[in-house]
């Protein structure tokens, strides 16, 4: 990649007021901050401090960050412009903070992520867009912008997950990207089917829809039987198109039969009833009256003895008729039985008839309901065939999945032993940062295939033994940019910036061997070290380092841009505004 560079040349705006700053094309770039009172706090998430921090944070506007509102609400009218070298000429962009999704980029305007996809393919060799990776989440890797940048060597912004950490940094180190992406891809959907598989088996709207929460080989089998006999009875019915006459026709019968039944047993109990009147005794004879008074020794007279005889004669006459009458009733209601008894028959015959027809033979409404109903058991059995036939699927495509996760796994320990000669040059080039740091605490990184069931497929650890000491942190963010810009691999970025808050926690020596470390590396590969500090800082170098040293680092010309707090219009932009630019 030699001959191929992008460096910053000039920061500057629209408005007289603000600091415009030209950077060393090689070399150090100091953005010094003075303070009237030295003991006062310096607040470099707002303008209350002299805007050190700003600097890097416009210089990271102009490459492409996101909208950010604060600017629009408290700088409008104002426009920022950033001169830079790229691939051997001067690009010019300016963005304005009334119209942050849009650039005008060497005097064309371009909406904002045109820019970004430009500078991918110049200066990250993204000529075909790669997932998780892109122009903003790779030059961060050189900027650092936020105070939360500078917790953690291989985090950015907080929120950013740590796979989308690796590819980048993967990326920049130049490990095979395809690797680290593929193994994120595979157990993506590993976690997709397992998800789905158990989604499938306890969601309780899935299960209502296929399974009635019932066992499914069970319901299948039943349903395979119930299906099975249902069928065969409808093949066995008989439909007759006049059932509901034929039943209706019944009903009428059987009322009738109902009827003369009814009428059969009541003239049966009026026969009775004959039968009975007729054994009745009867009355007491003239001559058995006249025997009992003579036996109480009374004796009638004749003409009561011919009364009696009157009576005796009228009454049998009575009876007699009245005889007469009950055996033509009778004969009669014989004669009504008979009839009664004849119809019985005829109708019990018509109904007996009428019945084995219906036995015979359905409504077609039946036949249809019968159908439909075998038609629903069909489809209620196709869905338990379709869900054995999901989780059969799933299972297969589980473990194919699982085979190619086997197979990366074995794909990546034979990447990193087929390539020891590039992991240990990544080794070593850490090694000999943090060595000038600590003679006798050497660092490394180490890079191990992880085989574990995750997203991550290289572990990257950065140590430094002893590494919970003050300012070790600070060191080892400083050695693994240095790394990512003396590497050189899938990138043209010849610059490193950092921030003030990265020397704040360091004893002097160690900012003493920082800033000696990036001046000679810089002046060796002809790479800008651009960065804001303050006063104390660099003031607390100056017993450690020899005066020629000190000078040759700390001078005019390594100073761009001083900033002081004792007037407004020695800020950067020229005035006092409460702004907070960071989230």
């Amino acid at each position: 990649m030699e001959g191929c560079q992008v460096k910053l040349i000039k920061l500057f705006s629209n408005k007289d007021s603000f600091h415009s700053i030209e950077f060393n094309r090689e070399g150090l770039s100091l953005i010094l901050g003075k303070q009237k009172d030295p003991n006062k706090k310096n607040e470099t998430k707002t303008y209350n401090g002299v805007g050190k921090s700003l600097v890097i944070f416009l210089i990271n506007f102009c490459l492409g960050s996101d909208k950010n509102t604060e600017l629009e609400r408290k700088l409008q009218g104002w426009s920022f412009s950033l001169e830079f070298e790229n691939l051997g000429k001067d690009y010019l962009v300016t963005r304005n903070v009334d119209n942050q999704n849009s650039v005008t980029f060497n005097g064309k305007q371009m909406k904002l992520k045109e820019y970004r996809d430009y500078l991918g393919k110049e200066v990250f060799l993204l000529e075909e867009p790669k997932p998780f990776l892109g122009f903003r989440p790779l030059i961060c890797r050189f900027i650092r912008p936020q105070k939360q940048s500078y917790i953690k060597y291989d985090q950015i912004y907080k929120e950013t997950k740590p796979f989308e950490n690796l590819i980048s940094i993967g990326y920049l180190l130049g490990l095979d990207y395809d690797l680290i992406n593929d193994k994120r891809d595979i157990y993506v959907k590993l976690d997709e089917v397992s998800k789905l598989q158990k989604t499938i088996r306890n969601d309780p709207v899935f299960k209502e829809f296929f399974t009635k929460d019932f066992s499914v080989e069970i319901e299948k089998k039943d349903l395979e039987e119930s299906i099975e006999k249902l069928e065969n009875d409808l093949q066995k019915f008989k439909v007759a198109e006049n059932y509901h006459n034929i039943e209706k026709n019944a009903d009428e019968v059987k009322r009738e039969l109902d009827n003369l039944r009814n009428n059969l047993i009541l003239t049966n109990n009026s026969i009775e009833s004959i039968n009975f009147s007729l054994k009745e005794r009867d009355d007491i004879s003239p001559e058995k009256v006249e025997t009992l008074y003579n036996e109480i020794n009374i004796n009638l007279p004749n003409l009561v003895k011919k009364k009696l005889n009157d009576v005796s004669n009228f009454h049998k006459l009575l009876i007699e008729n009245r005889r007469k009458r009950l055996f033509a009733e009778k004969r009669e209601l014989e004669k009504k039985r008979k009839l009664l008894e004849e119809q019985i028959f005829e109708k019990s015959n018509n109904f007996d008839y009428l019945l084995e027809y219906l036995s015979t033979y359905r409504a077609l409404d039946e036949f249809v309901e019968l159908n439909n109903y075998i038609s629903s058991l069909k489809i209620r059995l196709q869905k338990y065939y379709e869900y054995d036939k999901l989780i059969d699927e799933l299972n297969h495509r589980k473990q194919v999945l699982n085979i190619s996760f086997a197979e990366q796994n074995k794909y990546a320990e034979d990447y990193l032993t087929e390539n020891e000669e590039h992991t240990e040059q990544i080794i070593t080039t850490f090694r000999n940062f943090s060595r000038k740091f600590y003679d006798n605490k050497p660092g490394g990184i180490t890079i191990k295939n992880n085989t574990n069931k995750n997203q991550i497929r290289f572990d990257l650890k950065v140590d430094i033994q002893d590494d919970t000491s003050d300012g070790i942190n600070q060191v080892k963010i400083f050695c693994f940019d240095m790394l990512l810009l003396a590497l050189k691999e899938n990138h043209f970025v010849e610059f490193l910036l950092h921030d003030s808050r990265l020397y704040s926690g360091m004893d002097p020596r160690q900012r003493a061997v920082l800033f000696q470390t990036a001046f000679q590396f810089c002046k060796e590969n002809n790479t800008q070290y651009i960065a804001t500090v303050n006063q104390d800082e660099i003031d607390s170098i100056k017993d450690i380092l020899s005066s020629d040293d000190f000078i040759k680092i700390f001078n005019e010309k390594s100073v761009v841009l001083e900033l002081t707090d004792e007037d407004d219009s020695e800020k950067l932009l020229g005035f006092q505004v409460d702004l907070k630019y960071e989230d």
